[in-house]
């Protein structure tokens, strides 16, 4: 033991050890006691010393998973970033737009798109998962709980039928998400 508190704690267990008297019968309390004493005493240095080889242990392990770790990590950080096709396009209200075309299909086979609506600074879907939502015939108070559902969970807004992001890859994992939903409901 290396600290002062277990210094002190093994020199009350040495003094217990100390006055404990020869096994045997004993028939006053005192003797009784400081047997229980030492019983408390050492079942708590056990634990003590059980506590810090799990801590060390624990620590170990913490390293271990640290280094192997941060070898791919460095991978991840040089992953190429997602350079997809886009198109400027002209909206129905005559704004500009970015269209971002993916390589991932819809729950129809079309591929996936999402706009960056320069106005707005932001990456948004067009309303076109509650469009498929619709499609797909949902009622209207469903279709907002499961997109407000998605924007939650993947750190998106849903604003006016829209899910919006300043991230493109959130909002294209939310995309995703209400896709993958729209196939697993065809399945019901």
């Amino acid at each position: 033991m290396t600290t002062k508190r277990a210094q002190n704690h093994k020199g009350l267990v040495e003094s217990e050890k100390m006055l404990h008297h020869l096994p045997g019968e004993h028939y006053h309390r005192l003797q009784k006691t400081r047997c229980v004493n030492l019983e408390r005493a050492e079942a708590a240095e056990s634990a003590y010393e059980m506590r810090k080889v799990a801590s060390e242990l624990l620590n170990d392990t913490q390293s271990y998973i640290i280094s192997q770790l941060s070898g791919k990590i460095s991978k991840i950080a040089t992953l190429p970033t997602m350079n997809f096709p886009k198109a400027t396009i002209t909206g129905t209200n005559g704004k500009q737009l970015t269209e971002y075309l993916m390589p991932f299909k819809d729950d129809v086979g079309d591929d996936v798109t999402f706009v960056y609506d320069t106005d707005i600074k932001a990456y948004t879907d067009d309303a076109y998962c509650m469009y498929e939502l619709t499609n797909a015939g949902i009622d209207d108070d469903y279709q907002r709980r499961i997109m407000q559902k998605v924007a939650d969970e993947y750190g998106c807004e849903f604003s006016n039928d829209e899910l919006l992001s300043n991230d493109s890859t959130v909002l294209l994992q939310a995309i995703l998400a209400v896709y993958a939903w729209l196939k697993l409901k065809e399945m019901d």
